[in-house]
């Protein structure tokens, strides 16, 4: 669990990292990958019922990883469980 969250920090962390690397050039550059890399555009009130391509292009994205995630968490849990017997010498 705590793996996790920490990946999911690390992750966030060079998102943030990104966007801030594209805001020299443009604000509006920095919000579009924030816009594909997080969902938190999905919930911004920049404008009322509309989003932007890149949100739907990032929110596609995250869809498409979280069903990679889940086959390959599938996969994992189908393979056969290897046991070791104890041997009574």
């Amino acid at each position: 669990m705590i793996k996790g969250f920490l990946y999911l920090c690390l992750y966030y962390s060079a998102a943030g990292i990104l966007a801030g690397v594209f805001a020299i050039n443009s604000s509006v550059l920095s919000q579009k990958v924030l816009d594909i890399l997080t969902p938190a555009s999905a919930f911004s009130a920049r404008e009322y019922g509309a989003f932007s391509a890149s949100v739907i292009g990032g929110l596609l994205l995250q869809l498409v990883a979280i069903g990679i995630l889940l086959r390959a968490i599938a996969i994992r849990l189908d393979l056969p469980v290897a046991t070791r017997t104890a041997v009574a010498d």
